[in-house]
């Protein structure tokens, strides 16, 4: 695939860097890299109509961040161009974002809530121990909570708990559910709320059954006084999940097409050992 292609066909999949953790990589500078390429985290899309309001933009993170995407740009290239090596002398380049994590870090102590939004959406890239990253975590989640009639304050607090699956680095649940009880009160707008309410479901299903039944009473709350949000209707699918498809139940019965063109019914395969594959273009 051409390089160019590549750019395209990436841009296209990628999302705020603001609102999803990185990937980050693991491997240091220089070292002997294995044959598989490693994980690129999500690029920031531009909008139409951005760019200029980008170009106008003055402020420290503004520049910092244009910083940070063009050091990311390079690391890409330098990622790609290892496909024409042999896997066993690819050698990848360090990732940007640790480096930067440092430096943002250091602006969002400015109490700039850009800057800490993009921390905790990056902490997986800290390059500091796993206590000191928690503790800076636990920063950055207390002074989100600080503005609860910002939109993208509450989204980047619900989604840095939502997403907190690094047991090393995650937040205590008693935390996390004290902070969406204080924080939960004072936001006005719905889908904000609805966003907390699922995260405190995603704190708990971390739990395993030791958080079953506060997870499914946030999921019936969504449902009953969320239903018309987003993120009502992302928590009907996970109930509908939770109470459908656990393994030892019986598949609810669908028709659908098969490679071939030809419509079958589950129903049809009653009985015989079947293996289903769901897949899709996004």
């Amino acid at each position: 695939m051409a390089l160019h292609t590549r750019r395209i066909f990436y841009a296209l999949l990628g999302v705020t860097a603001l609102c999803l953790p990185s990937a980050g990589m693991a491997q240091d500078s220089g070292s002997k890299a294995t044959p598989a390429t490693p994980a690129i985290p999500a690029t920031p899309l531009i909008r139409p109509g951005q760019a200029a309001a980008q170009e106008a933009a003055q402020g420290p993170f503004d520049e910092l961040k244009r910083e940070y995407e063009d050091a990311y740009a390079k690391w890409v290239e330098q990622i790609y161009a290892q496909e024409d090596v042999e896997p066993e002398k690819r050698v990848y380049p360090k990732s940007p974002a640790r480096e930067f994590f440092t430096r943002f870090h250091k602006l969002a102590q400015t109490k700039d809530l850009q800057a800490t939004a993009w921390v905790l959406s990056n902490s997986g890239d800290s390059p500091l121990p796993a206590e000191e990253t928690k503790k800076i975590k636990m920063q950055c989640l207390q002074e989100l909570s600080r503005h609860p009639q910002d939109s993208d304050c509450i989204r980047s607090l619900s989604q840095a708990l939502m997403y907190d699956w690094n047991p090393k680095t995650a937040i205590k649940w008693q935390v996390a559910d004290e902070l969406v009880a204080t924080v939960l009160p004072k936001v006005k707008n719905r889908e904000d709320k609805a966003r907390l309410i699922f995260a405190r479901s995603s704190v708990h299903e971390r739990r395993g059954e030791a958080g079953v039944k506060v997870r499914l009473e946030a999921l019936k709350i969504l449902q009953k006084d969320y239903a018309d949000t987003p993120i009502g209707k992302r928590a009907a699918g996970v109930w509908f999940d939770i109470n459908n498809l656990q393994i030892g139940m019986t598949p609810p019965g669908f028709t659908g097409a098969n490679v071939d063109g030809h419509m079958i019914q589950l129903a049809d395969y009653r009985g015989k050992v079947t293996f289903l594959v769901f897949w899709g273009f996004w």
